[in-house]
């Protein structure tokens, strides 16, 4: 990767952290672009034409979720170019968008949670806690603070900065308020609170699985004890009620006894 790339990368990562944008969204689009920029025969980025990001593209064997994420960021990283006249035109402008197929919920069964809970230390404990009995995206549980815990509930750090106040239980609470003032996840060395990528480690160890199985554990459970999916969408911090339907897995009992009310 070349020092064009370096400074370019460089300057774009600033105005998004300067826009707000998480420091999950930035890290994630950053990253990207510099694997872009790091593929091999890839011209500095004033030279970068619309074959060269479908031969990119076209070379990997990503899932779609993983295809969408690459060409959202090259996106708004050639957007952001054409803005700052590092290039007179935007070589993705026409690069169709990447169809993904509609997810299915896939909650942590209730005994594996259980169990890891149980065997975990108190760092991934109250981490499994927050996603499983709060819903918190890994992000979300890496930015919470002692602080964002009030009389009713934890505020949330969101996508996009938007904040939401999420009930808590009452072993949740006590777990955080018995968490010393600051990030609840502090990193190792330095100021800041643990990396998004270490909180999803730490939590895949001890479950064997990854923590957005267990938001979706709670969307399943928090549905099926209210049959409110706006409460949920509210819950989760999704801006549309289809994101949140994709998050709940139906009991084999609710199916059987839909069959047996119609029959």
């Amino acid at each position: 990767m070349g020092p064009e790339w370096v400074t370019a990368i460089d300057a774009w990562a600033r105005e998004l952290r300067a826009l707000g944008r998480s420091p999950a969204t930035v890290v994630t689009r950053r990253r990207w672009v510099t694997l872009l920029a790091g593929s091999p025969g890839m011209p500095e980025p004033a030279a970068v034409t619309r074959e060269h990001l479908i031969d990119w593209m076209a070379g990997q064997t990503w899932a779609p979720n993983t295809r969408r994420s690459a060409r959202a960021s090259a996106r708004g990283f050639f957007a952001w170019a054409r803005e700052r006249g590092i290039r007179g035109d935007d070589p993705t402008a026409d690069i169709p968008g990447v169809r993904v197929p509609p997810p299915l919920p896939h909650p942590a069964p209730e005994a594996r949670f259980r169990a890891a809970v149980a065997a975990a230390t108190p760092r991934a404990e109250l981490a499994l806690m927050l996603a499983g009995f709060a819903g918190l995206r890994r992000a979300e549980i890496a930015q919470a603070r002692r602080e964002d815990l009030d009389d009713f509930g934890l505020w949330v750090r969101g996508k996009g900065g938007r904040a939401r106040l999420v009930p808590v239980t009452p072993s949740l609470r006590q777990r955080v308020e018995s968490s010393p003032p600051g990030w609840l996840f502090p990193a190792r060395w330095g100021d800041g609170h643990m990396h998004v990528d270490a909180v999803g480690k730490m939590v895949r160890r001890v479950l064997g699985l990854g923590p957005h199985s267990l938001r979706h554990r709670f969307a399943t459970r928090a549905y099926a004890a209210t049959h409110d999916l706006r409460a949920v969408q509210t819950l989760l911090g999704h801006s549309s009620p289809a994101s949140t339907a994709a998050y709940v897995a139906v009991a084999d009992e609710a199916l059987c006894a839909a069959v047996a009310a119609a029959a």
